[in-house]
């Protein structure tokens, strides 16, 4: 049948269907990646987030498309309106949409714990046999009706709107570019104002509605009937039965483009990954690196539909096309390396993908009877590979290859598909043919790097700086662990994840450390505890003997990897203690399928707002959670201060007290907010004790100067607040960057609910004030004078270290007098009192009043004051036997950092100095640096470093006292230089030490010097 006789019997598009068609389809591809969004967010409440129960829901939204497409072909030639009928299709989409997939996920949900639930452990993703095939079932079951209904309206339009041969390209490539923009604009709304605003199940909803619109737009289209045109029957079984034959023929278009769309969704697996180092794993960050993923699509199906006006031209783009993805990858890999800040890179390369659809169509097209068919062979054949990408990809080649092997197979691929098509799509000049073949695999000499500057960038703009100790690419998130500061800085996708001490460094400060003591703590016998997120088990690090058994679940295996792999470096290793068993898999899903009970549960999962990590901070988790507590167990939760905005702290105290009977609030340092609830408030028992002095818990004091709110407080705090629950998961839906609380800001929010305005009367005030003075907590500080009465001894205390932190010294040294006239029994007020003069007394020069109040002092303040005396005459061995006297002072005592220091001194500043005497020296050291972090204890670091011939140990303590004389503002900046250059004098005879950490240090404290000299 000629092409002429054809045409003669078709019927002209009407320029009404040329507008509405693309429009409906703009506004079809808006709603279906709201459903993408969606669907994801609502599988992952029921199968969780593991690479695994992620990648199986985009396979099977993926296999509807595909499986629509390939169907639909086998009825067109009998469909007479397929307008009409893409009308009804589009019905059905927000029918199923709103109704159906919410009802198979629901059953999903009670098959998943019927098959597999009531397991008497905590199960990992790899431990139940089979469960992939459930997760993979039941999402395809949930997605078929729409999907399959999505991926048969291209060809269905196609049908309509291609009427001669030179406009299968074109139309194809439009209808193709508006569906991808209309996902781009629905990408941006959905992950920025919809779903943020309106909750998931109303999104979804909108987007039902979003379908109802388009099917009525498609109507008034619809009532034109497409006339089968004379031939057009065998035509387009000619089609449908095109075979591959010899090479070259235009079939073998669709083999390329299963490769094609495989090679793009493994662009996509990895440029996620690679951005999310520099954008985040947000919800908004996923949203505009997917707008970018399809706005390059979209743009490259608009200029490829311009280039398809024949089949010889369409196959030139298509290599040129494949060759500038190549080309593209490589230089989007270089780029990101060398400026970390810019995420443009992907955009090229998703725009030359674009372009090979209305190209591959136009190649394989005939006529434009083979239009539609060609549209849906070319659309099935792309999306199976896009499976088989997304598959291989995020299962196998990234985390196999990394970062630099992943980019390197990319280009090779695309290479590849160009050689390809030159030999099996169209005969060309066997010269030219093996010239541009031998140019192409030149490919093979590119072998990119690590990208190093993208693996130490973050999207919060923290310290870069650092040797890459250990680097991975797991399912879920990439894996770096940064030698740092004398620290291990553990990072997932770019996000500091935990900070480790090492060997040689000197305790930090961390309110991590808490969140064991303080669920120990506040549950008598402890035995079963239950981690939620490993991190660099830094919780874990100081475990006490009554514990028997230690759950940890952790989503990404390369965190685990991780910490096997520097636990060489570290202080402790917890993955070496046989009470901790580790579990591979996602917090909820885990706890869905076991029966177990714990008597504690601490959540320290990644960051709120990243996907692996939002769902655990809902009312839905922690119900979860209450659920596998013990009766009299309690709940322990982590949060940072710079993660939210007082709304959102408002609704997460609201939603731990809608769940919890009772809860308190602790703030054990500035950035660290640690919620401690318990089932019911008589079974609630408050933290008390001094277990904990690794981590400076030594008193309850200590305890009760981290309280920042307890319950009835935290109850006015959260009035009115909106419950944060798996709908309107505003931990997801507000990014890091969107008003963070500063510590001023946090201050002032918890100040009215502060449990020192009434402080109880069994606990030692003055040492309260002491803790307080040295977080600088000025504010608390004051709040905790004013509730003291200023006449009693406590009261004369308190102010006194009020006034000396203020900077008034002298009227601080009144107070102390006023209040020994006032208590003359005080010993704290006594020794508070002479402390000023303890050199003079040492050398014989005090006066005698001084010498007097001195002579009062009994047990160990006075084996301090005599200490002194012997330390200054170098009288070693008569210091040692007041040895035991210094250690019973207590850290309420306000001579007990003198007491460790007369410890420390006699046991490395003797003539005859033991390796074991300055290793206990070191070990008193660090205990007292995690209770009251001193400048003069890193000093004597230092000194006992060195006796110890400790080269390691002596570089971390040069760095620490280097860096803590140089932040001191009052300190005098030329002795502070000098002291400076002393010390790295001393680095520079350790010999034994690292060499680039003793240059890194060395560089660093030559930069303070240099800033000190232009002060």
């Amino acid at each position: 049948m000629s092409t002429s006789l054809l045409r003669t019997n078709a019927t002209v598009t009407s320029a009404w269907a040329l507008v509405v068609l693309p429009v409906c389809f703009l506004l079809s591809g808006f709603a279906g990646i709201v459903y993408q969004i969606g669907w994801a967010r609502q599988f992952a409440l029921v199968f969780g987030t593991t690479e695994v129960a992620v990648t199986l829901v985009l396979a099977a939204y993926m296999a509807g498309l595909g499986l629509g497409a390939w169907l639909v072909q086998r009825f067109l030639p009998l469909i007479d309106r397929p307008v009409r009928v893409y009308a009804v299709l589009e019905l059905i989409i927000g029918v199923s949409a709103a109704v159906l997939v919410p009802a198979v996920i629901a059953g999903s949900d009670w098959l998943q714990r019927t098959w597999a639930g009531h397991q008497p452990e905590l199960p990992g993703s790899n431990q139940l046999g089979g469960i992939s095939f459930v997760y993979a079932g039941c999402a395809f079951v949930a997605l078929a009706v729409p999907t399959i209904c999505m991926g048969a309206t291209l060809p269905l339009l196609t049908r309509h709107i291609v009427q001669s041969d030179r406009q299968t390209g074109s139309r194809v490539g439009l209808l193709f570019a508006s569906n991808t923009f209309g996902a781009v604009a629905g990408a941006l709304a959905t992950t920025g104002w919809i779903l943020p605003t309106v909750g998931l199940t109303r999104t979804i909803w909108s987007a039902a509605i979003l379908n109802v619109i388009v099917a009525a737009l498609a109507l008034t289209v619809s009532q034109t009937k497409t006339r089968r045109r004379t031939g057009f029957a065998a035509a387009w079984a000619a089609a449908s039965r095109a075979s591959f034959s010899r090479p070259p023929a235009p079939t073998w278009i669709l083999p390329l483009m299963l490769l094609s769309g495989a090679v793009a969704l493994f662009h996509e697996v990895l440029w996620t990954r690679l951005l999310s180092q520099v954008l985040g794993s947000s919800l908004q960050a996923f949203g505009l690196m997917l707008a970018g993923a399809l706005g390059g699509l979209a743009l490259g199906a608009a200029v490829g539909a311009a280039f398809a006006r024949d089949r010889r031209t369409s196959i030139v783009a298509f290599v040129v096309t494949e060759i500038g993805c190549a080309v593209a990858a490589a230089a989007a890999y270089h780029f990101i390396g060398l400026r970390p800040a810019s995420g443009l890179g992907a955009v090229p390369i998703a725009f030359f993908s674009g372009a090979t659809f209305p190209l591959a169509v136009r190649i394989l097209a005939k006529r434009a009877e083979d239009a539609a068919p060609a549209a849906a062979r070319v659309y099935a054949w792309n999306t199976l590979g896009a499976i088989l990408g997304a598959l291989l990809g995020g299962f196998v080649l990234v985390p196999a290859l990394r970062f630099e092997g992943s980019i390197q197979l990319a280009v090779w691929s695309s290479a590849l598909l160009a050689i390809g098509a030159i030999w099996l799509l169209v005969r060309p000049p066997r010269l030219l043919a093996i010239s541009v073949s031998v140019l192409l695999l030149g490919a093979v000499a590119f072998r990119p790097a690590p990208p190093t500057e993208l693996l130490r960038a973050s999207p919060l703009n923290i310290d870069p700086s650092g040797r890459i100790l250990y680097y991975a690419v797991g399912g879920s998130s990439s894996v770096v662990v940064l030698g740092q500061n004398g620290t291990l800085a553990f990072r997932t996708n770019g996000l500091p994840e935990a900070v480790v001490e090492t060997k040689a460094a000197a305790p930090h400060v961390s309110g991590e450390k808490w969140l064991l003591p303080l669920a120990v703590l506040s549950r008598a016998n402890t035995e079963d505890l239950l981690l939620v997120g490993y991190g660099g088990g830094v919780v874990l690090e100081d475990v006490p003997d009554n514990i028997k058994h230690i759950d940890v679940v952790e989503i990404e295996p390369r965190v685990v990897d991780a910490n096997v792999a520097t636990r060489g470096l570290r202080k402790n290793e917890p993955l070496a203690d046989a009470r901790v068993r580790v579990v591979i898999n996602d917090a909820r899903s885990a706890l869905n399928l076991t029966q177990r009970r714990y008597d504690a549960i601490v959540s320290q999962p990644s960051h709120p707002w990243t996907a692996a990590a939002s769902h655990l901070y809902t009312r839905e988790f922690m119900s979860q959670a209450r659920e596998h507590l013990t009766n009299n167990g309690v709940f322990v939760q982590w949060m940072n201060v710079s993660f939210m905005d007082e709304s959102l702290l408002r609704s997460f105290a609201a939603t731990v007290l809608d769940v919890f009977a009772d809860a308190r609030l602790y703030r054990p340092d500035p950035y660290t907010l640690i919620f401690v609830a318990s089932k019911g408030i008589e079974q609630y028992q408050p933290p008390a004790g001094n277990a904990f002095p690794a981590v400076g818990i030594n008193t309850p004091e200590d305890i009760l100067v981290a309280l920042a709110a307890e319950g009835q407080a935290l109850r006015r705090l959260s009035k009115g607040a909106p419950i944060i629950t798996d709908d309107r998961n505003r931990m997801a839906t507000v990014g890091p960057q969107a008003g963070s609380l500063t510590l001023e800001a946090t201050d002032r929010l918890l100040a009215p609910f502060d449990p020192l305005r009434v402080p109880n009367p069994a606990f030692q005030r003055s040492y309260m004030a002491r803790r307080l003075a040295m977080q600088g907590a000025h504010e608390r500080l004051s709040v905790l004078a004013g509730a003291t009465d200023p006449q009693s001894q406590m009261g004369y205390e308190v102010n006194a270290v009020r006034l000396a932190t203020d900077g008034d010294s002298d009227a601080a040294q009144d107070m102390i007098q006023q209040g020994l006239a006032r208590y003359p029994q005080s010993e704290d007020l006594r020794y508070e009192y002479i402390q000023p003069w303890l050199t003079r007394l040492a050398r014989g020069t005090a006066t005698k009043e001084i010498t007097t109040q001195a002579s009062k002092l009994t047990h160990s303040a006075d084996a301090v004051v005599r200490g002194t005396v012997l330390a200054s005459q170098l009288r070693w061995d008569e210091l040692r036997t007041l040895d035991d006297s210094l250690a019973e002072a207590s850290w309420r005592d306000p001579w007990k950092l003198d007491a460790v220091l007369l410890q420390v001194q006699w046991r490395c500043e003797h003539a005859n100095v033991h390796r074991q005497r300055a290793d206990e020296a070191l070990a008193l050291i660090d205990q007292a640096i995690s209770a009251q972090p001193a400048i003069v204890l890193y000093a004597s670091r230092v000194q006992c470093a060195l006796a110890a011939k400790r080269p390691d140990v002596v570089v971390e303590s040069v760095w620490e006292y280097g860096h803590g004389l140089f932040s001191d503002s009052s300190l005098d900046p030329p002795q502070v230089r000098d002291a400076l250059q002393q010390l790295m004098q001393v680095l520079s005879r350790q010999t034994g030490a690292d060499r680039a950490r003793v240059q890194e240090v060395r560089q660093r404290l030559q930069e303070d010097v240099q800033e000190l000299g232009n002060r």
